[in-house]
């Protein structure tokens, strides 16, 4: 069997549990594979690891079963996404704070190795979504894919912002607030959560509308099926905005633009083991 692993170096626990969970590996014959672009990392930390175990993304992509990140959230959220486009499962092994991503805990990462090679486990599907820039010139250009957010909103502290939001081409309402918030299932327990959303079950397709401190008194969330279309403009006056993806990327949209934001399905699977519960775990979460 062959897995990739994306972990995050900066956590200063990783290096603790890092052996042993390679010996792990080795002892249930997994072949393990670790992109190139960590090799200098490794190799900085002395970490003693074999050239032939780093590999390109494309490689691990279409080489491996299981794809394990080891950090945060924000660890999931990297492997997640370039992975996304290929047939693989993958699980985060949690080394961060507050995280609602990860399915495995450090002390427990044997028996869940245990149950992947068991079969012993549910894969599940998540939706992502997709922004991208109708310029006013005609020129279109597509983002990187979402699996939390696209948030849209000031490039400055202090400044509100005036937003014209469209459903399928029909004009719902301008929002002047500080932002807004377009969430996926998986990031509606996260920012947007925190602007006063509803938390989506993991597997739902429908997406999320939350405004970030509205200047009106109607400020209330939308719940989008997974159909639906958003379109984003704004006013001459407000000159332009960013949009973010994941809290990784920024963008501007300026007067004349478009901003286009939809479900889309990708091929990558996300394992949950059976006696984790959603709402369990947000009772022990929140």
């Amino acid at each position: 069997m062959n897995v990739g692993i994306f972990p995050n170096m900066s956590k200063s626990n990783l290096y603790k549990f890092w052996n042993e969970f390679i010996e792990y590996l080795k002892l249930k014959n997994i072949q393990y594979y670790i992109p190139k672009s960590y090799f200098e990392e490794f190799k900085k930390n002395n970490i003693e690891i074999d050239e032939n175990h780093f590999k390109s993304i494309e490689w691990i992509g279409k080489n491996s079963r299981y794809i394990f990140s080891i950090g945060g959230d924000g660890s999931f959220l990297n492997a997640s996404k370039k992975m996304a486009d290929y047939s693989v499962s993958i699980a985060g092994i949690h080394l961060g704070d507050l995280g609602f991503l990860n399915s495995i805990a450090v002390n427990d990462f044997k028996n869940r190795i245990n149950q992947l090679i068991d079969g012993d486990y549910i894969e599940e599907k998540r939706a992502f979504l997709e922004a991208k820039i109708i310029y006013s010139n005609g020129n279109l250009k597509i983002l990187h894919p979402a699996l939390n957010d696209v948030v849209i909103g000031r490039g400055r502290i202090g400044t509100m912002v005036r937003m014209n939001l469209f459903v399928n081409q029909i004009f719902a309402k301008q929002y002047p607030a500080d932002g807004m918030v377009f969430s996926t299932a998986t990031g509606s327990t996260g920012y947007s959560l925190s602007c006063g959303g509803p938390i989506l079950f993991p597997c739902s397709e429908q997406f999320l509308v939350v405004p970030v401190c509205a200047h009106i008194s109607k400020k209330f969330p939308i719940v989008l099926n997974p159909d639906d279309i958003v379109t984003i403009t704004i006013p001459e006056r407000q000159k332009s905005i960013e949009v973010s993806i994941d809290g990784e990327m920024s963008e501007s949209l300026s007067y004349g633009d478009r901003l286009e934001i939809s479900i889309i399905k990708k091929n990558i699977n996300f394992i949950r083991f059976k006696n984790q519960n959603f709402l369990e775990m947000l009772n022990e979460k929140l």
